[in-house]
């Protein structure tokens, strides 16, 4: 069951994690302060203020809503199929990359 005090507490700790207060959020989100007011008294903000949220602190709705436990947008790559021993592009590689591609 999701539970608006899930919500209240990944918002508190994402802000706590920045170094930044709950209003500074609402603000730089373009949210009303009522949608915290809102969620202390129990009442589940609406889909696009958690999705503004989610926007904000780079997570999914889904991580805000306790349906899964990590804030990361992309599930971490499982370390066999992570590269190995392949060299970063240099600048020029990737402008003729780009040239080739048409970008």
């Amino acid at each position: 069951m999701i539970d608006v005090q899930t919500v209240i507490d990944r918002v508190t700790a994402l802000a706590r994690k920045r170094g930044i207060s709950i209003n500074q959020v609402l603000r730089e989100s373009h949210l009303n302060k009522s949608v915290l007011d809102n969620m202390k008294r129990g009442s589940m903000p609406s889909a696009d203020k958690l999705a503004a949220l989610a926007d904000y602190f780079n997570c999914s709705v889904d991580y805000l809503l306790g349906r899964i436990d990590t804030p990361s947008l992309t599930p971490a790559e499982p370390e066999e199929k992570k590269a190995v021993g392949i060299p970063a592009l240099t600048a020029e590689e990737i402008a003729r990359l780009r040239q080739l591609i048409g970008g």
